[in-house]
């Protein structure tokens, strides 16, 4: 399944290095996986991504 993450480069929450190793992981897998990383951003930042219109473009590239 297409993934893409999202993660704040200031998040003291969730450690970013978690989400890269999850990418690094997928892509070693040969998993369709996306990252973006917003510099600066703690832990939240859904209304960057929702307010992003590459994301729908995305998301309608893919069917089941």
């Amino acid at each position: 399944m297409p993934t893409w993450v999202f993660h704040g480069s200031e998040d003291t929450v969730v450690p970013t290095r978690l989400s890269l190793a999850v990418v690094d992981a997928m892509e070693g897998f040969g998993a369709p996986v996306k990252l973006t990383v917003y510099p600066g951003l703690g832990h939240g930042g859904w209304n960057m991504t929702y307010d992003n219109p590459a994301l729908y473009t995305w998301f309608l590239q893919y069917s089941k």
